[in-house]
């Protein structure tokens, strides 16, 4: 308010000061005041001097501290790198099985002399290649269990002991196989590092490796050919630039590399960790990350980027002398201060030249100014003067008469909207109606100092006035319905949708005053109608005991709160709408779950009420009970991952199906985490299946580690699977159930959740499953027509998310949800036309999936297309929202002439696919010159294109489970389980529509002497080479599985005798060509055709080529049988 004072009075002085100095007379001050802004010239450029050296300094730094940050994790990530190749150097040579085999012959004396002699120069020149394809290799040896050098590529150390060296000690006695031997000083005087794996013994009868230790491979790295480099290396590091590598030893620090500022050699320099110098190298070996500025071991101040490299305990710092940093900003404060200078110079000069005609009679002026501007308006300037000054003050005067009155306006205007704005921030923070109205009419009332008050909804299915809320009015009139009656005051001002107000109502013969408010000696009455646009929410109306008159500035106040309580209301309603379209998507998505797995149907809705009562019973918070709800209604979301052939399994599921089974938590916690309001419940499906006690999965948490909603679900959950029927049992009593609740209190079960289940009564669980089975149809269907109703209701942008989620939750299938977004687009939020296309990031290429609207022609050309050059590259690189003004000036469009063919079309928007950072796609859109994409469309076409690339990126993650559980991990060939299953769909397509089906049963001939003679990971690489050729030989959609061993199938559906043996010959031709790694290999296969429909089984089907296999075997290998009835 002061500052409105002070600009008010800056006008007036301005307007006189012009005038007076227009005048032309003798001794003017213009001249004077002239000088006087010459001298104020001067606070200007102090401003400016100071924010540029500021601006520069602060520019310099970030640049600084941008590129000591960028080498340090580069050097950090090129370390760790190298200790990890390293280390996997020592490992790849140790459990080699060939070279534990070498080894152990080797050692052993009873083996053949000139083997072991063969063996060791094979070993020998394994290594020595090694050592010469690696920078810095000092030597490779292998050490036996006593520390004698058996093997080395520096032949005049074979034989020579090393029991007592350290990295030979602790490689043999590590558990973990391994040792590192940190940067040390060997005995030639030069710094290296030792990297160390123990060798395994191998049976050589049973030719299986052993746990037996029988020695060590030992790797000796020089530092000065390869840390040192490594590290020391990068651009514009300056004169100062210089980068350290120290670690911890006690409390000193030490330096590992050689170092710029010293003449210590690596090792033998070392500063105390509390040293106000080794702060940077202190923070990186404590396992931080960061850039400071400080003190470096010289001494100096520094701005350094510090690391942490775990693998080693080591840390990283990266510095400048911040003196090298800062040299321009120096250069430029020593010009500044110049400048600055000779300006303070000039003003001190004019000031003293003014003192003695101008400073007195201003300064007067000036401390009555400051009287005015603190509030005391009964000041008055004595200047008695006939100059400018004195015309100046009785200008003043007569404007501190101006401020008094503007100033009593203001602070009544101030108040209005202090108080305005306390109610925004009231109602942004609620969505409950019932909030909202209050506070609503508690404003109303204070700003109108009104006696009483009540707040009216309408009620669309009445088409009545209801009373949410009233203030000194009778209790008894909450929850009456009102008709809308022009007659009255409220039903006036909603049918004509403004204020009215009667200033005493027994005076008035016009309106037919409520007969509440009479009742309640109400005189005067002021209704206020909740609009939002054109469309009447209800009203506030205002009563006074007294009579009187409401002022146009109350009327437009409470008018304020009215247009912000009704943006509040439909906020709330917009709310509660959505929140009930998600939680019917929800349901519908869990019917389907639970049509799935028939064993637990209606298990869902049981255990949310069973949740949702223990809950209660706990005191649990009111507003985190939707999540609860959430996470408990979804807790098996996961088993969509979960194959039909394990899910539905009649008997017990092997170990192999449990490890599956025991990943559907983790699998819907990936489902659902993307998701913005299922995050929170997430968190209850994932750790739905922990105990207390740290047995549980996927995480194994413990005790209150485990989410509080996923404990009280756990006790819930075993509730309902105790008393409820399975197909191998009946369900228990409730007797029986809280047996082996109580008895899991403590291992299994949260005790507190288990003392608050023993508090409710059996008569509490039985109404509630009762309640839940009679309703359980009505809440699993998906959308009713009154679901329909409801989206007809909402607005298009609430319509497209309903309709998209409903899409999303009912079908995983890209395709189809695909399809509904365009049409959505379309159809719903008002675009000409839409297409999307799917990024596939190894080709870098963009293809059509789904359009709605688009020409022929178009989605010709655009059928699939790089991105690069693509005119909006930038949407799939940045992942950002691109809008053209007029898509004919589009390049690519020009080119194919569509601009033409479609003269109605104006806009063209380009929206990324996009979840967690990942682009999945791109979704582009068309509109009309009437309907164009303002900010608002733009962000809802966003909104959606995150929930599309969601759906697309848990479409392939579910994808990938079905894969990795259908898949045979070695050959990539599908497993003997998935075999089973298309076998069988493939008889019933064989039986129902009379098709032929062919199945080829193929052995490696001598594939167990393979194996043996060249090892498993040779035989294993044979295997998957062999799927390889298969593939190569067969059509797209036939079959190939692993049928166990070095067995496999080949399903050929709707392929006849002849054709199936066609294929037979192509493999065994392609077998017998193809060069194996080792030797070469041929395959026997036995070969079934069934040309009419036949009611056989699986178990026959498989028989009848095992049958026809064994007789290709009997014939010598490497041939084809066809199985015959004879």
């Amino acid at each position: 308010m002061i500052i409105e004072k002070m600009a008010f009075c800056h006008q007036l002085m301005n307007y006189e000061l012009h005038s007076l100095l227009s005048r032309p007379f003798n001794m003017s001050i213009n001249s004077r005041l002239l000088m006087i802004f010459l001298a104020l010239i001067a606070l200007p450029s102090l401003m400016i001097g100071v924010l540029a050296i500021k601006n520069a300094r602060e520019n310099i730094e970030s640049r600084v501290k941008a590129r000591l940050s960028s080498v340090a994790d580069l050097k950090a990530g090129q370390i760790s790198d190298w200790l990890v190749d390293r280390k996997s150097d020592a490992l790849l040579i140790a459990n080699n099985f060939l070279n534990e085999e070498h080894f152990t012959i080797i050692l052993d004396p009873n083996s053949d002399p000139e083997k072991r002699i063969a063996f060791a120069g094979f070993l020998t020149d394994n290594i020595v290649s090694i050592q010469q394809a690696r920078l810095g290799y000092k030597e490779i040896m292998f050490v036996d269990i006593n520390g004698r050098i058996i093997l080395s590529t520096d032949p005049d150390r074979i034989g020579k002991n090393l029991s007592t060296d350290l990295s030979v000690i602790k490689t043999l006695s590590s558990p973990s196989g391994e040792h590192t031997e940190d940067i040390h000083l060997s005995t030639d005087g030069t710094l290296e590092m030792t990297f160390g794996h123990v060798l395994h013994k191998v049976d050589l009868l049973t030719n299986k490796t052993l746990k037996e230790i029988n020695g060590a491979v030992i790797i000796r790295v020089q530092m000065d050919d390869t840390i040192y480099p490594l590290i020391d290396n990068w651009p514009d590091r300056g004169a100062t630039g210089e980068t350290l590598l120290v670690r911890p030893e006690g409390d000193e620090i030490v330096y590992l590399n050689p170092l710029q500022g010293n003449d210590f050699q690596p090792l033998s320099f070392s500063i105390n960790r509390s040293a106000s110098n080794a702060q940077p190298a202190h923070l990186s070996v404590s396992g931080n990350n960061g850039i400071i500025t400080a003190s470096d071991y010289a001494g100096d101040e520094v701005l350094a980027a510090y690391r942490s490299i775990p693998e080693m305990g080591w840390g990283l710092v990266v510095k400048q002398d911040v003196s090298e940093a800062f040299a321009p900003v120096s250069d430029l404060t020593k010009q500044w201060l110049l400048i600055t200078f000779i300006i303070l110079f000039i003003g001190v000069l004019v000031s003293v030249i003014l003192a003695r005609t101008l400073i007195r009679p201003l300064e007067r002026l000036v401390s009555v100014t400051r009287l005015v501007a603190n509030g005391d308006y009964s000041t008055q300037v004595s200047i008695d003067r006939n100059d400018e000054l004195g015309d100046l003050a009785k200008s003043f005067q007569a404007m501190v008469h101006a401020v008094r009155e503007r100033d009593s306006n203001l602070k009544s205007h101030s108040e209005e909207l202090s108080a305005l704005f306390d109610l925004s921030k009231m109602l942004m923070s609620t969505l409950r109606k019932s909030e909202i109205v209050d506070y609503a009419l508690n404003f109303s009332i204070n700003a109108t100092s009104c006696s009483a008050g009540a707040v009216l909804l309408t009620n669309k299915s009445t088409e009545a006035l209801l009373v949410e809320v009233v203030r000194n009015l009778p209790a008894s009139l909450l929850g009456q319905q009102l008709p809308i009656d022009i007659h009255t005051e409220p039903g006036y001002s909603l049918v004509h949708r403004e204020p009215f107000y009667i200033s005493d109502i027994r005076d008035d013969n016009k309106f037919n005053a409520l007969s509440i408010f009479r009742a309640s000696d109400v005189r005067a009455i002021l209704s206020v109608p909740l609009l939002i646009g054109d469309q009447p929410l209800g009203a506030i109306v205002l009563q006074s005991f007294e009579p009187r008159e409401f002022t146009e500035n109350e009327i437009h106040v409470v008018t304020a709160i009215a247009n912000q309580a009704a943006l509040a209301l439909e906020r709330a309603q917009l709310f509660d709408d959505l929140n009930e379209s998600y939680d019917r998507t929800l349901q519908a998505l869990v019917a389907a779950l639970d049509f799935r797995d028939k064993e637990t149907e209606g298990h869902s809705q049981r255990v949310v009420a069973y949740t949702l009562a223990l809950a209660d019973q706990m005191d649990f918070p009111a507003d985190d009970l939707s999540t609860l709800r959430r996470g408990a209604l979804l807790h098996d979301i996961g088993k969509i991952g979960v194959p039909d052939s394990i899910l539905r399994k009649p008997g017990p599921l092997t170990s192999e199906e449990w490890e599956i089974m025991h990943k559907h938590p983790s699998w819907g916690f990936d489902i659902l985490s993307g998701i913005p309001f299922l995050e929170s419940a997430a968190e209850i499906v994932k750790s739905h299946q922990e105990r207390w006690d740290g047995n549980g999965y996927d995480r194994g948490l413990a005790g209150e580690n485990i989410p509080l909603g996923a404990r009280i679900f756990s006790v819930a959950d075993a509730f309902d699977a105790i008393t409820s029927d399975r197909p191998y049992r009946s369900g228990r009593s409730y007797a029986v159930a809280l047996d082996e609740i109580v008895n899991g209190s403590g291992s299994q079960f949260d005790p507190h959740v288990v003392d608050a289940f023993k508090r409710m009564p059996e008569s509490i669980w039985a109404d509630l499953k009762n309640k839940v089975m009679s309703s359980r149809t009505e809440l699993v269907l998906p959308p009713t027509p009154k679901g329909d109703q409801l989206l007809k209701n909402l607005p298009n942008e609430l319509k497209a998310f309903s309709r998209l989620i409903m899409t999303l939750g009912n079908s995983p299938k890209p395709d189809e949800f695909l399809n509904d977004a365009v049409r959505t687009s379309v159809d719903v939020l008002g675009a000409e036309a839409c297409g999307i296309f799917l990024y596939d990031q190894e080709n870098d290429s963009l293809s059509l999936a789904a359009d709605h609207g688009l020409p022929e022609a178009l989605k010709k050309h655009f059928m699939r297309f790089p991105v690069n050059g693509f005119h909006n590259e930038q949407v799939i690189r940045d992942g950002c929202i691109r809008l053209h003004e007029d898509w004919r000036k589009i390049p690519a469009f020009i080119d194919i002439s569509q601009a033409n063919d479609r003269p109605e079309w104006q806009n063209y928007l380009c929206v990324p696919l996009i979840a967690a950072g990942e682009t999945t796609g791109v979704m582009g859109l068309f509109s009309k010159p009437s309907s164009p994409f303002d900010e608002s469309r733009m962000h809802l076409f966003g909104l959606m294109g995150e929930q599309i690339g969601l759906a697309l990126v848990n479409a392939r993650r579910m994808n990938s489970i079905r894969q990795l559980a259908i898949t045979d991990g070695l050959t990539g060939a599908y497993n003997r389980r998935y075999l089973n299953e298309f076998i069988e769909q493939e008889l019933k397509r064989h039986t129902r529509y009379n098709h032929e089906i062919s199945l080829i049963l193929l052995d490696i001939d001598n594939y167990k002497q393979y194996n043996d003679k060249f090892g498993h990971l040779a035989g294993d690489q044979a295997l998957h080479e062999f799927v390889s050729l298969l593939r190569r030989n067969i059509r797209t959609f036939d079959f190939v599985a692993r049928y166990g061993g070095d067995e496999f199938v080949i399903v050929l559906p709707e392929t006849i005798e002849a054709g199936a043996n066609n294929v037979a010959k192509k493999i065994r031709n392609a077998v017998n060509a193809y060069k194996f790694p080792h030797a070469s290999l041929t395959v026997s296969q036995g070969l079934v055709h069934l040309q009419q429909t036949s009611n056989i089984q699986l178990s026959e089907f498989l028989n009848m080529a095992d049958q026809a296999l064994f007789r290709a075997k009997q014939q010598g290998r490497d041939a084809i049988v066809i199985w015959k009835n004879n």
